[in-house]
């Protein structure tokens, strides 16, 4: 007899002792009605249901019983379905549910083109692939979940910046979502995954951008502000050198060079001066994180650094993983504006206001603000920073 039946008759034969135990063990327990002895199970009840089944399905199969032929044919179905074709339309027609304003997953093995556009994002689920074939994408994790870089052959935790033509792995520990970093981005998806509406929020604090600007202190990109979007680490250290007014002395460095492996071109001036100045150590590995992007806390690190604090050593006067907190002791920020940064996610908006507030900070040595040392230093004429710092009408809380 094929397997598949021999299965379902021990089911069948399991399912009638069960059943005669549950009746009996229902009714007994009484001196009216004692229990069921192990003979009396032996003797009577199983002849008895051996002898039903027998006329039910047949005698090792043979073909006697009266459902005995309807069990054989399903159980020859069943094996020709054992194959990888009929698992895999069984999986793409039956298993897989659509995911609402999305995309569904095919079987495993198949590929999905997905395009994802400005205020979408594509959440794609632990296990899945995701392989960008154009434009620009922000993965974004939740604290937990990591992605693994299949063509560089590490895993990346914390949120980044993804070029086209490498292949991410979405590890166990959580759902990542990606965001076009421009109009659009799209993606070859192999998984669960689902486009879904982007929760981004309007710019607050577009004047502030406006009066750095004008400081001579924030030069945005080739596509404006991009205020809305979240910083990259190399974006984030760029401003910090600006801030400190050190941005020519950057670019004048002979022969830049930092022990980072992931340094664009571009970036190796900064990162060589902020290297050299003990603005940033890296995030380990022999990497900068140039591509990362930078959370409230790193950014506040990078401006403590540039205030003269430190939080290596012995006696450190901050942690980076609690730098907001440690400028609010250091009274660079507000409890309430400490708050209002660590709400949602950090974005270019937000390393504005922080830049913004920190230039009326005082340095470590508590003789001069950082904006007193920007005039006296002759990054900023005294005449034009007043005359933008009165242009702005917002309060502190």
């Amino acid at each position: 007899m094929k397997r598949p039946v021999l299965r379902l008759y021990a089911v069948l034969i399991a399912g009638s002792f069960l059943f005669a135990a549950a009746s009996s063990a229902i009714a007994a327990g009484t001196s009216a009605d004692p229990l069921v002895t192990r003979k009396h199970m032996q003797s009577v009840l199983m002849p008895y249901f051996v002898e039903y089944l027998n006329y039910k399905t047949g005698s090792a199969g043979s073909g006697a019983g009266v459902y005995d032929s309807e069990i054989k044919e399903k159980g020859e179905t069943a094996l020709e379905l054992l194959n990888l074709a009929g698992l895999a339309a069984f999986a793409a027609d039956d298993l897989i549910l659509p995911y609402a304003g999305g995309i569904s997953p095919g079987s495993v093995g198949f590929s999905r083109k997905v395009t994802v556009r400005a205020g979408q994002a594509l959440v794609v689920s632990p296990g899945a692939t995701v392989l960008l074939t154009e434009g620009l994408a922000i993965g974004y994790t939740d604290g937990r979940s990591t992605v693994v870089s299949l063509t560089a052959g590490r895993e990346m935790a914390g949120s980044w910046m993804h070029a086209p033509n490498k292949l991410l792995l979405v590890s166990e520990k959580g759902p990542v979502s990606f965001e076009p970093n421009d109009q659009s981005a799209t993606f070859l998806v192999t998984g669960n995954a689902a486009v879904v509406d982007a929760a981004r929020l309007a710019p607050e604090f577009t004047d502030l951008a406006e009066a750095l600007f004008e400081l001579g202190l924030f030069a945005g990109t080739d596509k404006g502000f991009e205020l809305e979007r979240a910083p990259l680490r190399s974006e984030s250290l760029v401003m910090t050198i600006r801030l400190l007014g050190k941005e020519q002395a950057a670019r004048a460095v002979v022969s830049p060079s930092t022990p980072f492996s992931d340094v664009a071109a571009w970036f190796l001036p900064y990162g060589s001066y902020a290297y050299g100045n003990q603005l940033t150590y890296g995030i380990g590995g022999g990497l900068f994180g140039s591509d990362l992007l930078v959370s409230a806390d790193e950014y506040m690190t990078f401006l403590l650094r540039a205030l003269g604090y430190s939080d290596t050593g012995a006696n450190p006067d901050f942690t980076y993983t609690a730098a907001i907190d440690a400028a609010v002791r250091l009274k660079v920020l507000t409890q309430k504006e400490a708050d209002m940064l660590k709400r949602g996610r950090f974005s270019r908006d937000k390393m504005v206001f922080i830049s913004y507030y920190s230039l009326f900070a005082y340095m470590k040595d508590g003789r001069t603000t950082l904006l007193q040392r920007l005039i006296d230093d002759k990054v900023i004429e005294r005449d034009v920073a007043w005359s933008v710092i009165n242009s702005v009408a917002r309060g502190r809380e």
